[in-house]
């Protein structure tokens, strides 16, 4: 089998599902017009669906006047779907990448010992928003 770079990959598994071992994990990229698809079903492999799309909804929320925030429940539901349609898929996924960032810094403060990670988990952002910039 041939090595495919890690956002080639992502952009064929983030047509379908993530499977590693025995659990599935759905994160709904196909609801999605790229590159939004692709950083969802990123941050939801990383994090886990349940995250991915709370820092969505936060994303969709930092996006709209107050009137019109959407409910941060960890589901993909009605209001978030049409939220989604309603904003620039660019600048939504470019804040929910800067959504990732705060979350991978919290997750440091509340426990340092995670910060030997924290490296990765940002070369692995970076590389995100690079393929996320280098398509128009």
């Amino acid at each position: 089998m041939r090595f495919l770079p890690r956002i080639q990959a992502l952009q064929r598994c983030s047509l379908g599902r993530y499977s590693n071992g025995n659990a599935t994990l759905t994160a709904y990229s196909d609801a999605h017009a790229y590159p939004l698809a692709l950083a969802l079903f990123d941050t939801a492999v990383n994090m886990g669906v349940g995250t991915a799309i709370k820092l969505l909804q936060r994303a969709i929320n930092d996006l709209l006047p107050t009137d019109k925030w959407v409910t941060v429940d960890g589901k993909l539901g009605r209001q978030t779907l049409i939220a989604t349609k309603t904003l620039d898929p660019y600048k939504l996924t470019l804040r929910l990448c800067d959504r990732r960032e705060e979350r991978y810094y919290a997750i440091v403060r509340a426990n340092p010992t995670q910060r030997k990670f924290l490296k990765g988990w940002l070369n692995r952002l970076n590389d995100l928003r690079r393929e996320i910039r280098s398509k128009p």
